[in-house]
């Protein structure tokens, strides 16, 4: 049974009312909020770094999936978020999967 009073993704309404933000599309700031809330996941999976940070390691393409939007769409999300600072992403490099599609690590930034 879902508990739908913990069933929902939060929505930093500064992402609506800063300037900075206003080049945001809706479907900006709801992938940006899901993927806020995926970080406790990604701490079950153990997607931390060297450092401590917490990272979500998911393709583009899944994304693309899991949005329902195109492959290019999710790269124009994503370059956005990037541009205003709300995530940071990070190619990852493994010789044992050259030429593979490796998801990138992203680093999810709070307002």
């Amino acid at each position: 049974m879902i508990d739908y009073e913990k069933d929902y993704y939060l929505i930093p309404r500064v992402l609506f009312q800063d300037d900075f933000y206003r080049d945001l599309t809706p479907l900006d700031v709801i992938v940006y909020s899901v993927l806020r809330n995926k970080q406790e996941e990604a701490i079950e999976k153990g997607w931390i770094d060297d450092e401590g940070s917490i990272y979500l390691a998911y393709r583009i393409e899944d994304l693309a999936k899991k949005f329902s939007c195109s492959r290019t769409t999710m790269i124009a999300v994503l370059q956005r978020l990037e541009s205003v600072n709300l995530i940071e992403r990070e190619r990852q490099w493994n010789v044992s999967y050259y030429n593979h599609n490796l998801p990138y690590r992203t680093y999810i930034n709070e307002v």
